[in-house]
């Protein structure tokens, strides 16, 4: 159920907007990181609205704002909140018991993503842009790398782009390696780590991780991680070579059972787990106990056939629902009232069927992308030959479980089932039909329509025949951080950077990966003299002038003249600045103007 947020993004008080951090308290009041708001929202249980306790006034660096904060923790010996006050660059303390003059700053200059604290009071952060994990002891100056610090890489004593981290009680990290898609564990003093899950590459295998974000560890070593990039939150069992999955699927939904980019989560004291569903801008609760979240019930129906075993005696539902939670092959169940007799299928068949002593169950596959056109067939861009499926939920399925089908149609009258490689020319509206088609996740990408990106190619172009495969294909490369796609040719270019800013093409379509550049507050017909930080470089877009200075952590503001195209990096903002019709700036944190 949802338990904060859903109403779409916003900055409303029973709103949030990409958030990425949550902790959950001891009397169920979440506190949670509103990134995109920049504030922190404190939402007490069953209540529709939050309350703002620290931000939430603009973008800046005021000790009463934040800039895209990005984790928190509750340090109960002083009943406080730390907080990785990411876009400016610090760690704050904040009082729970005051206000905005409690506020202190523990460390500067930290490009801080995640953060814990160990028993010994020692204070640990993950410095995504240097990909190391560092030790410090609060009030003291001293820090010790304890956690990669070798560079961007992927061998065992390296890191690439560590979000968030754990400390247990001997003192071993565990880091979110975020674009190695594994979970590192670095014990004490250790000059390497050893990879505790995942490390497989990225995608939606039991054996693999796809950008991991938070993660804990019990006492018995096993680890939970939720995986933004399969929508699901896992749990790996101490030197297991996979893991389960515990809540979502593996595929982007807006259902109560479902996730989209899941970057946090937190438990309870009553077996609940509270999920940050990111992209659904929502927190979701979930119990662990009985599985009841992770299944769709069905009144008077039973799925005849597929048995897993003999069936058993089970005095409810719930108790059936629960024996087919336990064992991960069971997809399905159906509980009969008078005989209390209890079957685990291993797939719901053909549908199932009618039954008025019947109640049954099953695991709902995240088939939510796949979205329904009513009266309306894709005709050609068939997937092998058709089938006969005897309802259109079954035909759906069919097409959700194939990974190349992209569309589908059922007729209702022949019960035919066709799967699609595309939708090819659109459709056309059919009184018999009824098809789907699967909402593609291009959410890390910004479409630019009519334009193209010249040169910065990352190796030959292909040929690719939709936008949506060309987007695919840079999604799977991490180094592709934009594309460009001919409608006329097919070619499909990928491309290491958005070079200049890219120019106008009525035949292309593009798209590039929105760097979180979103910290930097532009400044119209404004101009920063001096501090520059080496000499200017020539950009042909005030975007493309932006991202350098976004690149380069020393970088605090920057001027691009529209008329010479010269963009200054600049080292401070030790003056206001002045007025230049001709000129466009921007800097970190405060309020845009």
């Amino acid at each position: 159920m949802t338990v904060a947020g859903g109403h779409r993004r916003g900055n409303a008080t029973n709103q949030l907007n990409e958030p990425r951090s949550l902790f959950v308290d001891e009397n169920q009041t979440m506190f949670i990181a509103d990134s995109r708001n920049h504030r922190i929202v404190r939402w007490k249980l069953n209540d529709t609205n939050g309350e703002v306790v620290l931000g939430g006034l603009g973008q800046g660096n005021r000790l009463d704002q934040l800039s895209w904060p990005s984790d928190m923790l509750i340090d109960k010996e002083t009943n406080s909140l730390i907080i990785c006050d990411r876009g400016n660059r610090r760690v704050l303390r904040w009082s729970l018991s005051g206000n905005a003059t409690t506020v202190k700053i523990l460390l500067r200059k930290i490009f801080c993503f995640g953060i814990a604290l160990d028993d010994q009071r020692y204070l640990y952060i993950s410095d995504s842009a240097k990909h190391e994990v560092s030790r410090y002891k609060i009030g003291k100056q001293k820090v010790n790398v304890v956690a990669g610090g070798n560079g961007e890489g992927s061998a065992t004593n390296q890191l690439n782009w560590p979000t968030y981290i754990f400390v247990d009680r001997e003192q071993s990290v565990y880091v979110s390696d975020f674009r190695n898609h594994r979970v590192m564990k670095w014990k004490k003093d250790a000059k390497q780590g050893i990879v505790a899950a995942g490390g497989q590459g990225k995608g939606i295998a039991m054996t693999q991780l796809s950008n991991p974000r938070e993660l804990f560890v019990d006492r018995l070593g096993t680890i939970f991680v939720a995986a933004d990039g399969s929508h699901r939150v896992m749990r790996w069992p101490e030197e297991a070579t996979q893991g389960t999955v515990i809540v979502g699927t593996s595929r982007r939904g807006r259902k109560a059972n479902q996730l989209a980019c899941p970057w946090a989560f937190s438990f309870d004291q009553h077996g609940n787990i509270y999920v940050l569903d990111h992209n659904n801008y929502r927190v979701q609760r979930f119990s662990l106990s009985d599985g009841s979240s992770s299944f769709t019930t069905k009144e008077n129906w039973i799925y005849p056939g597929n048995d897993m075993g003999k069936a058993t005696i089970q005095t409810t539902y719930a108790k059936c629902r629960a024996e087919c939670f336990k064992d991960e092959r069971c997809k399905v169940f159906s509980w009969n009232q008078e005989t209390r007799s209890c079957s685990l299928k291993s797939t719901i068949g053909n549908g199932g069927e009618y039954d008025p002593n019947a109640q049954s169950g099953y695991r709902e596959e995240d088939d939510s992308e796949l979205v329904m056109k009513e009266n309306w067939v894709y005709p050609g861009n068939d997937l092998g030959e058709a089938t006969n499926q005897s309802t259109y939920a079954a035909c759906r399925i069919q097409c959700f479980k194939e990974e190349q089908c992209k569309a589908f149609s059922w007729n209702n009258k022949t019960y035919i089932c066709s799967l699609k490689s595309s939708i090819g020319n659109g459709g056309q509206p059919d009184p018999n039909f009824q098809s789907g088609f699967r909402e593609e996740d291009d959410s890390e990408f910004v479409m630019k329509e009519n334009w193209m990106y010249p040169g910065n190619d990352l190796g030959k172009a292909t040929t690719q025949t939709t936008y949506e495969k060309c987007r695919a294909e840079c999604s799977e490369d991490e180094q592709c951080k934009a594309f460009s796609w001919n409608r006329k040719t097919r070619i499909c270019s990928l491309k290491s950077t958005i070079g200049s800013g890219g120019e106008y093409d009525p035949n292309a379509q593009s798209g590039y990966r929105e760097e979180d550049d979103s910290e930097l507050v532009m400044k119209g017909n404004w101009i920063y003299p001096g501090n520059d930080l080496g000499e200017a470089t020539n950009q042909s877009t005030y975007a493309a002038c932006r991202i350098q200075c976004f690149k380069e952590e020393q970088c605090k503001a920057f001027s691009w003249n529209r008329k010479t195209d010269s963009c200054s990096l600049k080292s401070s903002i030790d003056s206001a600045g002045e007025y230049d019709p001709n000129a466009d700036s921007g800097h970190r944190g405060g309020k845009r103007e």
